[in-house]
């Protein structure tokens, strides 16, 4: 296969590919005496195969880049086939490498039985949406998860995605609308006009949504729930 110019009737010049199949004939001493064979115009679907390339390529972009946290694991271990970067910071990794390299899924339900839970209705049904479970990131804190999941028992693997419900389950809904207007970068006195509720209670529930959270402060407020993609409700 090789590429050349080209030129039409209209003394265009374009490029086209080639596919050559050919034969070479040698005489009693091996010596080549001739070559037969034939050439074929495969320019189309060559185009063809580069604009599958291309629709692949903006696929894969597609993916990686959403913001909903996306994932592919193997049925049988729980092993990371492939995800996308929301889904490995939504795990609190460092990267979806890292996630595809040490990620078990098995390993970080809170409750195993939750998990063959899921893997019963998925052999029912062949598919799930909003299953809830319980389980740790990386750093062990806890992550409340909302699963939808399609099976692909044939090829051992599951896929689908997962939304970040941690602040719904562990805040209250107070807490969470303080967290809410916390993350709009309001101050405790603007937080307590909104609500109307008094400033001792927005720093009481302030204290709070740190406690629960793991942080001190709020920097660390902000990169937790940045990082961890926790939505308040």
């Amino acid at each position: 296969m090789f590429l050349m110019w080209k030129q039409d009737s209209n003394t265009k010049k374009h490029y086209v590919w080639l596919g050559i199949n050919r034969k070479f004939i040698a005489d009693g001493r091996g010596n080549i005496k001739a070559v037969i064979g034939h050439t074929r115009d495969i320019t189309e679907t060559k185009l063809l195969h580069q604009r599958l390339e291309t629709s692949l390529q903006n696929y894969k972009t597609l993916y990686h880049n959403a913001q909903s946290a996306l994932y592919r694991t193997r049925i049988s271990d729980g092993k990371m086939l492939e995800c996308n970067e929301a889904m490995a910071k939504m795990l609190g990794y460092e990267s979806r490498e890292q996630c595809l390299a040490e990620h078990y899924s098995t390993k970080y339900y809170t409750d195993p039985r939750r998990r063959s839970e899921l893997m019963k209705l998925l052999k029912e049904k062949g598919q799930v949406d909003g299953f809830e479970v319980e389980a740790r990131r990386v750093d062990g804190s806890v992550l409340w998860a909302k699963i939808s999941a399609q099976a692909h028992p044939e090829k051992d693997y599951l896929e689908g995605t997962i939304l970040d419900i941690t602040a719904s389950k562990i805040l209250t809904p107070a807490e969470n609308q303080v967290l809410e207007q916390i993350m709009l970068g309001k101050s405790s006195k603007e937080i307590a006009f909104q609500l109307k509720r008094s400033v001792r209670t927005i720093e009481d529930h302030r204290a709070h949504i740190m406690q629960k959270l793991g942080v001190h402060n709020l920097v660390e407020l902000t990169k937790k729930t940045i990082k961890a993609g926790l939505e308040p409700q």
